[in-house]
């Protein structure tokens, strides 16, 4: 089956024993790998140690953005890590911060190690991947920040990538335009082994392939036999403890507006709950290198 790497925990502020049970539930899913989070503070490294002992098949991952991160992961006794690596090497220098090194300390330290290089469809990210190859990394993942890819590039780019390369490949889309899971499949037919996913498309940020539609598509186009059953408890659980806040519906059309060099993409809705709207201003995955001129919205 496809490796499907979950980040709905990645962020989440809940209590450890509520995690405990959504990481049970993804496991049941087929859910390979589950990103508990960084393990920056104490705090947090605590949740990631009782998270570690659930009787699960799935792997635990950590996300690590600091160096001395890598010492406190593997303290942790985490199964891997994912290390967040700017496709332009002019931002790294920008940050000042020595992904490479990240990555092989990880490697080295025994740890199962993802990069994810961060605005990875545009052109010439070749070299970063090349670079990235010299530090023992298991796997690459492209993540297209922007939104930029359609099922042809994404195919077409991948196949390239896996032939050229012959390494472990992951894809990490975003949900503009509603085209992750299209990519997504896409991905997976081009050779691509490792799948980001998220519960409602809520993990690192709003906007990831929504591990629900994923499920639904793995089990029909690839004739997987992924637990449906599962999956609906697990909806279940996440709407009834997490996400549904309500609020007092709004009525009138919500203008959002974005402002680039020579358009504008405009989105005219109907918001019922504040939830909506925090998806839709995250319909286009503003990053860096691609972000607007100035946004600007207004309810009437």
């Amino acid at each position: 089956m496809v490796e499907i790497y979950d980040t709905s925990l990645a962020q989440l502020n809940i209590d450890k024993e509520k995690k405990a049970q959504i990481v049970e539930m993804l496991d049941k899913i087929g859910v390979s790998k589950i990103d508990v989070g960084s393990p920056e503070t104490r705090k947090k490294r605590e949740v990631i140690r009782y998270l570690l002992t659930e009787p699960v098949d799935a792997e635990i991952f950590a996300s690590v953005y600091r160096e001395k991160d890598v010492e406190k992961a593997v303290r942790c006794d985490v199964d891997g890590v994912t290390i967040p690596v700017p496709a332009s090497g002019r931002v790294a220098r920008i940050l000042e911060l020595n992904f490479n090194k990240m990555i092989k300390s990880a490697h080295e330290s025994g740890l199962c190690t993802y990069a994810t290089l961060i605005d990875a469809t545009y052109e010439g990210i070749e070299s970063r991947i090349s670079g990235l190859l010299e530090t023992g990394v298991d796997c690459i993942i492209l993540e297209d920040t922007a939104s930029l890819l359609t099922p042809e590039k994404t195919e077409k780019m991948f196949k390239e990538l896996v032939e050229k390369y012959g390494i472990k490949f992951g894809i990490s889309a975003k949900n503009g335009f509603g085209m992750s899971v299209a990519n997504t499949i896409s991905a997976i037919k081009a050779g691509v082994n490792v799948v980001f996913a998220a519960i409602y498309g809520k993990g690192f940020s709003h906007g990831n392939t929504p591990l629900e539609d994923l499920v639904l598509a793995l089990n029909f186009f690839f004739s997987e036999k992924r637990s449906l059953e599962s999956l609906s408890r697990l909806l279940s659980v996440f709407e009834k403890r997490i996400f549904l806040k309500r609020y007092h519906p709004i009525e009138n059309p919500l203008e959002l507006k974005l402002a680039f060099e020579n358009r504008e993409i405009i989105f005219p809705l109907k918001v019922s709950e504040t939830d909506y709207m925090i998806d839709t201003l995250s319909l286009i995955h503003i990053s860096e290198p691609t972000r607007p001129l100035y946004i600007s919205y207004a309810v009437f």
